[in-house]
């Protein structure tokens, strides 16, 4: 098994997926969760996931704890509410208190987990503050799989299908690294992480919760016998199906393009899992007036993500491989 800390915000249901795609999967060993910026009303939505998993003895950790305790707008509990309760699921309303002892500041806690475990992956789905602190610190990392930065003209394989906005360009913005500019180029550059692996837009963009994916989800779920992880597999496709392919959300300004959920995150986890889920090329990343983009470079131990295998992210993510 591959143990990890998952650092994640919330602003996007994608961090919270992914935490459900990890709970119980066969090949994850969850270690810790880091939350960014660490609000208490975000802790709330993270200890009711994991309770609900029934998973217990997950260490917790927060951006600069207690600092950004009464911060708010980090989470929308009004979404999470209905997200999380699709019809046929006992519905309630997620609230409560933290209790401070058991949360710890993240990135004193991601420097010490991974000082316990030799091959610890850090997956990161939002801005990078957590893991920016945590190198500060002196943490030694393996590992650094992270959802952001860009891949375009000039890397991209002929053969490989590009999106029309991402079409000639060679940089885009990227908010999970714009987002902590200091920290990600700190992770970039450190020799404290031995290897990268970013999965950016150019791929993320074209990786859809559509109606295929959603029969393939399902599917899957009826073969399984009753375990915690069909139980976790069965929670995500009801949310996703309830509020990702419904007619409200399809037609609303919400979805864009072909009104399909991007599942960013659960891509760049999957690519974790099995780092053959994408084609990846050892680059450099660099920042151009805010905005990032990869050249081809050997010897920098930081691999980008060009292309995927939409099947085996489906397969690696469902734990058939």
């Amino acid at each position: 098994m591959i143990p990890v800390i998952i650092d994640m915000e919330t602003g996007d249901p994608d961090d919270i997926l992914t935490l459900m795609f990890a709970s119980h999967h066969p090949r994850i060993d969850l270690k810790a969760i880091t939350v960014t910026p660490g609000s208490e009303e975000q802790l709330v939505v993270v200890q009711y996931v994991l309770h609900k998993l029934g998973k217990k003895n997950i260490r917790i950790g927060a951006q600069n704890w207690p600092i950004n305790k009464d911060k708010k707008g980090c989470v929308n509990m009004k979404f999470y509410n209905t997200f999380l309760h699709p019809p046929g699921l006992p519905s309630s309303n997620i609230r409560g208190r933290i209790d401070s002892s058991e949360i710890s500041p993240a990135g004193e806690l991601i420097k010490e987990v991974c000082s316990q475990h030799e091959n610890i992956t850090i997956f990161t789905g939002g801005p990078n503050h957590n893991l920016g602190r945590a190198l500060e610190l002196g943490a030694t990392i393996p590992r650094w799989v992270g959802q952001g930065g860009f891949c375009g003209e000039g890397l991209i394989p002929d053969t490989v299908s590009t999106l029309r906005q991402f079409q000639g360009k060679t940089h885009i913005s990227t908010w999970n690294f714009g987002g902590s500019r200091e920290a990600t180029l700190l992770a970039l550059n450190t020799k404290n992480i031995t290897n990268r692996v970013l999965v950016g837009k150019n791929v993320c963009h074209r990786c859809l919760f559509d109606e295929e994916t959603d029969e393939r989800l399902r599917s899957h779920i009826k073969r399984m016998k009753p375990s915690p992880h069909k139980s976790a597999l069965d929670w995500i496709s009801k949310c996703l199906s309830t509020h990702y392919l419904s007619n409200s959300y399809r037609t609303s300004s919400k979805g864009d393009g072909n009104r399909f959920k991007k599942l960013h995150d659960p891509l760049a986890f999957a690519t974790l899992i099995d780092e053959r889920v994408c084609l990846l090329r050892e680059v450099e990343i660099d920042v151009i007036k805010g905005s990032w983009g990869s050249t081809a470079c050997e010897g920098t131990n930081t691999f980008a993500a060009v292309d995927y295998s939409h099947d085996l992210f489906i397969d690696v993510l469902l734990g058939n491989i």
